[in-house]
């Protein structure tokens, strides 16, 4: 077990050194972009892979020159189900934001059906496992992302919104 996690060290201290090595130009990342990435305002968002409701595989990355909202709830918190209408509706308004629901832990069964009785449209991802909630760092839920078009996280929110007005008010803090 000890030698497992010493190789697992090595391996990524190799990866760590040879990343940081690496110039923007060879990485592919434009340098006017963040080159940081992290869950907080400014960064680069966490790319992840995770399943949809519906059996497909959504990718984080491959959404870039797109906005998402990207939002962390559960079925069985308050404060999620009073915000889920408030999300719908701003999904059918506002069709130039990728809207994406994360559902955290809970097997997909429960959540379909509590989608079907939302009528909600959006997309919703299944993080059965926790790894992007724990990719993400998410303590508190509800808790909401804003990603711009080129990936960079521009607003947080924890805690649900009160009504569709301050969720819109969200989306559009950050218009140019």
């Amino acid at each position: 077990m000890i030698r497992g996690a010493l190789i697992l060290i090595l391996l990524l201290g190799i990866l760590t050194f040879s990343c940081c090595r690496s110039s923007s130009s060879e990485t592919g990342v434009t340098p006017n972009l963040p080159q940081e990435v992290a869950p907080e305002v400014g960064a680069r968002a966490p790319d992840f892979t995770g399943y949809t409701l519906e059996g497909g595989e959504l990718r984080l990355g491959e959404l870039k020159g797109q906005k998402i909202l990207l939002n962390f709830w559960t079925t069985w918190c308050p404060h999620c189900r009073r915000e889920t209408p408030y999300l719908q509706r701003a999904s059918e308004m506002k069709r130039d934001v990728k809207f994406i629901g994360v559902n955290m832990g809970e097997p997909a069964a429960k959540v379909k059906r509590f989608v079907r009785a939302s009528e909600i449209t959006f997309t919703i991802v299944l993080d059965e496992d926790l790894e992007i909630t724990r990719t993400y760092e998410i303590k508190y839920i509800p808790t909401t992302f804003l990603i711009d078009e080129q990936g960079v996280i521009r607003q947080i929110k924890i805690g649900a919104f009160k009504n569709v007005n301050d969720l819109l008010n969200f989306l559009e803090e950050n218009q140019g």
